[in-house]
């Protein structure tokens, strides 16, 4: 723990660097870098497309429906915070993931009753 701390403390009074290329596996990415908000959510290789995110969203309430789960269930809940926190994103493969994920939970939550 205390390398952890010597390693914060000298990370912390460095003087900022300028990120000219970030890796997408970096453990820490600054956001120095970003010229503006467009650029806070990176864009995947597959462009927005709005009605299928739509239709993706509303698969996953029908299947919320079709299978009768508890909506009030916190795993449910909080996979359908994250897949509200994806549409905002703009990016597609963000969304798919999220609804895959959300799609997990729902069937965890109908599992157990």
């Amino acid at each position: 723990m205390r390398n952890l701390v010597e390693v914060a403390r000298r990370y912390l009074t460095r003087p900022p660097e300028r990120v000219t290329a970030v890796s997408p596996f970096a453990p820490f990415i600054p956001l120095s870098h970003l010229s503006g908000p467009g650029e806070m959510f990176p864009v995947g290789h597959e462009p927005w497309d709005e009605r299928e995110a739509r239709v993706l969203v509303g698969a996953c309430r029908a299947s919320v429906i079709r299978l009768g789960v508890d909506t009030e269930d916190p795993e449910l809940a909080a996979a359908a915070a994250v897949v509200t926190s994806a549409m905002a994103t703009r990016d597609m493969e963000t969304v798919r993931f999220a609804c895959s994920e959300f799609a997990v939970a729902i069937r965890e939550v109908a599992s157990r009753g």
